[in-house]
């Protein structure tokens, strides 16, 4: 009856660290890391009104500081996308690709 209910406890525990709730984490993780490099990207324009900067760019002018996370939490790189409509950063989400439901867009368009 002990070896049971420790099994059950063990089971518990890792749905409970490695279940759904991780994926929601990891999307929550990635709306903080664009939502940080739209505010450096902003501040940025606002210098050069015309412009869309990168990444690089952004670290380089010390908009973005040297340690800020590029990569989203699946390794895929974030991108700004600049356009009439304003400014976006974009992830490409859990699957890698681009377009899909999946995507982390912030703001959401």
């Amino acid at each position: 009856m002990l070896a049971g209910a420790i099994t059950l406890v063990v089971v518990t525990g890792a749905a409970f660290l490695f279940g759904p709730r991780s994926h929601v984490d990891e999307s929550d993780l990635a709306v903080r890391d664009a939502q940080h490099i739209r505010e450096a990207a902003l501040e940025w324009r606002e210098q050069n009104p015309k412009g869309c900067p990168t990444l690089t760019q952004l670290k380089h002018e010390h908009q973005l500081a040297s340690e800020a996370r590029t990569d989203d939490p699946w390794g895929g790189r974030y991108r700004i996308d600049c356009s009439r409509d304003g400014l976006v950063i974009v992830s490409p989400g859990r699957d890698g690709t681009p377009g899909t439901g999946d995507d982390v867009l912030v703001p959401r368009t």
